[in-house]
């Protein structure tokens, strides 16, 4: 399939596999902005900008909202920014095969294919710079060009496979033909440093690119909550960006465990009550009356989700949800010590101690589950102040 044909078939795909046939093709060129250069301010911007603004697009595809798509233009106008600090045409490059990747979620049908075409040039173009091998010096130019060609070429080539390609199979695909980075990438900038290994600030992202190699990608609903980050932090660098998906991380992470005891004990609770009466006490206060184990951690696993939800958690509500199913596990001797007691409302745990707590058959069955979320909030109190 040549390039304009290529560019036809791009216009009939759906506008989701556009994008990510776009995203996986800048990708491919990402290493450019964390293997060379000197890891300084600058590096840090760009490479941060570019990620941003792949991961943008990647939502852009899978949650096509208003919101996403604002926050998508914003990340691509970011991206043009920092490229102007690209010391060489190849990190420019790089920078704007991404760029031209959020344009291809933001634009008409007919832009789109164009959009995703350049995007794909651009990303092998500047895939070139990874195939001159390190000491260069001592390579002769017919050999540089040989190994240019060679990793243009495989940009290219993955890019014209992946039209082949579903979007769900594409979401499961590695962003090579094998999982990892190609051989004779590894073979020469595997030796080079990497910034996603440079600090902490870095793990997110680093989690992220391997995502994209073994085909695996993070969580789509953290990477939604990730391009959705407000500009002020992403201009504060990547220590302030790692400080605020942390928080993200932590918060999602209690979103979903409290979700799994919640569905967990509610199925339960209706299997007891019988068909029909899936309503147990709503609040902790009417469950802690019942003295029934299940009931308890329900209500609590229900507040802590609707926390983890809110644009400002109350730390009071929290603690009290997460008093109750400490309570409930130290009364049935399920509890495994933790960091967190400083933290408990000690009238909650000890009142709930001193009860006879009826319904344990439940939590027996679920205690790793229930403890998973206990830990989950202890990880999310240090981020509630």
């Amino acid at each position: 399939m040549d390039r304009e044909k290529f560019e036809e078939r791009l216009k009939e795909l759906p506008q989701e596999t556009v994008v990510l046939i776009a995203a996986r093709a800048a990708v491919r060129s990402f290493p450019i902005l964390t293997r060379f250069g000197e890891h300084d301010e600058n590096s840090q911007t760009i490479a941060l900008s570019t990620a941003r603004a792949i991961l943008s697009s990647g939502v852009a595809a899978k949650f096509p909202t208003a919101e996403v798509m604002q926050f998508t233009g914003r990340a691509s106008d970011a991206a043009i920014a920092a490229g102007v600090y690209a010391g060489h045409s190849h990190a420019a490059d790089a920078v704007h095969a991404a760029v031209n990747t959020a344009n291809t979620a933001l634009t008409s049908r007919v832009t789109r294919a164009a959009s995703a075409k350049s995007a794909v040039a651009l990303a092998a173009r500047a895939a070139t710079y990874a195939a001159v091998l390190p000491g260069d010096a001592v390579v002769t130019g017919e050999e540089i060009v040989v190994d240019t060609a060679y990793a243009e070429a495989a940009v290219r080539t993955d890019a014209l496979n992946d039209v082949s390609l579903s979007f769900d199979k594409l979401l499961s695909a590695p962003a090579w033909q094998n999982t990892g980075e190609p051989e004779w990438m590894v073979s020469t900038v595997g030796s080079r440093d990497s910034l996603l290994d440079a600090g902490p600030e870095w793990d997110f992202w680093r989690r992220w690119y391997r995502g994209f190699l073994n085909g695996d990608h993070l969580d789509w609903e953290l990477q939604r909550r990730v391009a959705l980050i407000e500009e002020n932090i992403w201009e504060a660098g990547p220590k302030a960006v790692a400080a605020e998906i942390a928080r993200i991380e932590a918060a999602y992470e209690v979103e979903r465990r409290a979700a799994d005891v919640e569905e967990s004990a509610s199925t339960a609770l209706s299997e007891r009550r019988g068909i029909g009466d899936n309503n147990p006490p709503s609040t902790i206060d009417d469950a802690l009356i019942t003295s029934d184990s299940t009931t308890i951690i329900w209500a609590a696993a229900q507040d802590l989700r609707e926390e983890a939800l809110a644009d400002a958690p109350k730390k009071s509500r929290v603690v009290k949800a997460l008093s109750a199913i400490v309570g409930v596990l130290k009364a049935c001797g399920l509890y495994v010590a933790t960091k967190v007691d400083l933290a408990l409302d000690t009238v909650i745990v000890e009142t709930i101690k001193a009860a006879r707590v009826i319904g344990t058959g439940w939590l027996a069955l679920n205690t790793e589950t229930v403890q998973n979320l206990v830990q989950a909030v202890v990880n999310w109190l240090q981020f509630l102040g």
